[in-house]
C-alpha cells in the first residue's frame, strides 16, 4: 500500500508514474470513474505499459478493494492521532508511518508473508520499527550550534522512517521550530533521566507524552531546507 500527498486532482497522473518508477507497472488499476483518474495522459501511460484498467460505478465503493483499505487506513490515523497528540496538519505523516508498517507486516492471505516480501523476495528487517512512537519527543545533533553559547541538540518529534535516504535506520523528525522534515540516523529519546535543558528549558511532561520503546512493532508537511538551522535532508 501506498500513500502520496496531492493538492489537486491533476497530480495524480505524477503520484502513478512515481508509483510505477519505485515499485514496478502494476497488471490493473482500479479507480472510481474520477475524471484524473481516466484522462487521456493516464491511458496513454497505461497503453504503452500494457496496464489494464476498470473503474466502479460511481457512489459504489464495494466495487472497488481500496476504498475498503482507505477505511483502514483512516481508522488506524485516528489511532495514532488520537494516542500520540499530534497535530492533524500532521495527517500525512501519519499515514506513510501506518502504511509503512502495513508494507511489513505478514499477511494471512498472502501465506503469512510481509507485502514487501511478496513483492521482492526479500524479507525486511523491522528492527527499525520497534524504537520509537509516532510524535515522540527526540532530540537530533544541531549542526550549526555555537560553543558555547547554544545547545548541542534540538528537540524534534519522531515522524516515521526514511525509505530512500540514508541507510536503514535513518529515520524522518519534524522540526517543531521551523516546520520542517528531517532525515537522521543518529537520534535519542527525550525524557527526564537524561533531558537537555537547554534544548528544551521548560522540561519534559511524561504525562502527556509516552516515551517507552514502541512494543509492537502533512495539511501535507514538505519536507524542504531548514534555514539556518539544519539542512534539508
Amino acid at each position: 500500500m501506498s500513500v502520496h500527498g496531492m493538492k489537486t486532482d491533476g497530480e495524480f497522473v505524477n503520484a502513478l508514474e512515481d508509483e510505477i518508477r519505485k515499485r514496478g507497472a502494476m497488471e490493473k488499476i482500479i479507480t472510481d470513474c474520477a475524471k484524473a483518474e481516466i484522462s487521456k495522459r493516464v491511458k496513454d501511460i497505461l497503453r504503452n505499459l500494457y496496464i489494464d484498467d476498470y473503474q466502479s460505478e460511481p457512489h459504489h465503493q464495494n466495487q472497488n478493494i481500496a476504498e475498503r483499505y482507505i477505511q483502514e487506513a483512516k481508522k488506524h490515523a485516528h489511532w495514532v492521532l488520537n494516542t500520540s497528540g499530534a497535530p492533524p496538519e500532521s495527517v500525512m505523516l501519519v499515514l506513510e508511518y501506518i502504511t509503512y508498517i502495513w508494507n511489513r507486516t505478514a499477511k494471512r492471505v498472502i501465506g503469512w508473508r510481509t507485502p514487501c516480501e511478496a513483492m521482492t523476495g526479500d524479507t525486511p528487517d523491522i528492527s527499525n520499527m520497534l524504537l520509537y512512537r509516532f510524535w515522540q519527543p527526540v532530540y537530533i545533533a544541531d549542526v550549526n550550534s555555537t560553543f558555547p553559547s547554544s545547545s548541542s541538540e534540538i528537540m524534534c518529534r519522531f515522524a516515521g522512517f526514511s525509505e530512500s535516504i540514508g541507510n536503514s535506520m535513518c529515520f524522518k523528525v519534524y522540526n517543531e521550530e521551523t516546520g520542517v522534515v528531517l532525515h537522521r540516523s543518529e537520534i535519542r529519546v527525550a525524557n527526564d533521566d537524561d533531558d537537555n535543558h537547554r534544548a528544551n528549558p521548560s522540561g519534559f511532561d511524561t504525562s502527556t507524552n509516552d516515551t517507552s520503546p514502541n512494543p509492537a512493532l502533512e495539511n501535507t508537511v514538505e519536507t524542504a531546507n531548514d534555514g539556518n538551522k539544519q539542512d534539508g535532508c
